[in-house]
């Protein structure tokens, strides 16, 4: 059995939206994050591993609560 047989969805109709914070106000920059939003997202593409489309997976980075909800209400109507 290969490993996408395996997953309990269907990857040809999942979609995902990864949120990435790195500049807070009151907290100390993370400068991974970003780069870790990307690197989630290529796993989730690779094949060996998910197997998403590319077209599927939308990263969104530092932005405000209001931006947040937006992406989000935008990315569900897609």
């Amino acid at each position: 059995m290969t490993q996408m047989s395996k997953l309990s969805f269907n990857v040809d109709k999942t979609k995902a939206l990864i949120v990435g914070i790195s500049e807070y106000i009151f907290l100390p920059k993370i400068d991974p994050v970003k780069q870790n939003t990307y690197d989630f997202a290529n796993a989730l593409i690779n094949s060996s591993i998910i197997g998403l489309d590319e077209s599927n997976i939308k990263i969104i980075c530092n932005l405000r609560h209001d931006e947040i909800i937006n992406a989000i209400d935008d990315f569900i109507r897609c």
